[in-house]
């Protein structure tokens, strides 16, 4: 099917992103070293290249970022030790600035992991991004799974319940199959902004508004964003162990909150496997950085109390670990988990965790 019959995925009606630099001098200067660089993606090098026709002031600085870049064009410096290199990259990846100041809290994690991804996603060669990964899904077709999802929650955000997850996922990915990958790369990223910003606008009480993003089940705007934050981070991570890019743990910040949505989740999960709590009490502790302990039992929303006695059950493990587990990518047999008590109510909340993970 050729590009012009498939037409545009939903949530993108107009097929030109939203969100991308507006050319203002504000939006223009911070990237005049990138541009001369050719690290810019395509809009922002049209909306600097746009800025400097009528900029005297950034045009002047261009002029003298290039002279000093010639120079250093003549030097040959060696190049870094593969372990620095990978170091290095690393820490740009933990610590690049996630997005603008002043958001609600449920927002920053996602915020964080957009911002990751598309750092890794500059790092990607053309034949990087054919590479298979999960599904079967090249990685332009994961990012724009990716993407799918987040358009389904702005729509959820605007009050529009029209789609589903698979639906939305099989056009999205149908449409990514052939187009350039800067195209995926610039999509995706404009609708993870807008929707960043429309978060942000709407701020807490937002967060707390209720929305069915799968199933019946309503959650809180902030629990989904969280979740959205979660995916994002795992289908980063399947990007990177395929493409051999070093990445790091979410910052604490982030962590910790993608972690405790896993936790809370679990009485829900456990109770539609077959398994529920029916009024004990389950300890859930993680370790590392992020982690913390929680007392899980039956009650309204997805988590509840405990059941004011004891812990019957109790499951130890590292938080990555069990955020990964969490996203469907670890086997819940073959975790590295210290179980203490009822050790089949405990090995029923592992094998439980996963059931809300996708792709």
């Amino acid at each position: 099917m050729s590009r012009s019959a498939r037409g545009n995925p939903s949530g993108n009606p107009s097929g030109t992103p939203s969100g991308t630099p507006s050319g203002g001098h504000a939006s223009a200067e911070p990237l005049l070293g990138a541009w001369l660089l050719n690290a810019c993606s395509p809009e922002e090098a049209a909306a600097v290249e746009a800025h400097l026709r009528h900029c005297d002031r950034c045009a002047e600085e261009v002029r003298t970022l290039a002279t000093a870049l010639a120079g250093l064009a003549d030097a040959t410096p060696p190049a870094p030790p593969p372990e620095l290199a990978a170091r290095v990259t690393a820490g740009a990846f933990a610590r690049r600035p996630p997005a603008p100041r002043g958001l609600p809290a449920y927002v920053r994690p996602y915020a964080a992991q957009l911002a990751t991804l598309d750092a890794v996603l500059r790092e990607l060669s053309d034949a990087d991004w054919e590479r298979e990964t999960v599904e079967g899904w090249t990685v332009a077709q994961l990012v724009a799974h990716v993407a799918a999802t987040d358009s389904l929650l702005a729509d959820r955000v605007a009050g529009n319940e029209d789609g589903t997850i698979p639906g939305r996922t099989a056009e999205w990915t149908a449409w990514a199959t052939g187009v350039p990958p800067a195209t995926v790369h610039g999509t995706w990223r404009a609708r993870a902004e807008a929707l960043r910003d429309t978060l942000a606008e709407g701020g807490e009480e937002l967060g707390a508004r209720p929305a069915r993003l799968a199933g019946r089940r309503p959650f809180p705007v902030a629990d989904l964003t969280i979740g959205r934050a979660f995916e994002t981070w795992v289908h980063t991570a399947d990007i990177a162990g395929r493409t051999a890019l070093p990445l790091p743990p979410p910052v604490d910040e982030s962590l910790r909150p993608i972690a405790d949505l896993g936790v809370r989740t679990l009485p829900l999960v456990m109770g539609r496997t077959g398994t529920p709590l029916d009024g004990r009490t389950l300890r859930v502790e993680l370790t590392g950085r992020g982690g913390g302990e929680w007392l899980l039992g039956e009650g309204p929303g997805s988590e509840g109390p405990g059941s004011g006695g004891p812990a019957v059950a109790e499951i130890v493990v590292d938080t990555v670990e069990f955020c990964f587990l969490a996203g469907g990518r670890r086997d819940p047999d073959r975790m590295d988990a210290h179980l203490a008590g009822d050790r089949e109510l405990a090995v029923a909340a592992l094998r439980a965790a996963p059931t809300f993970s996708g792709p």
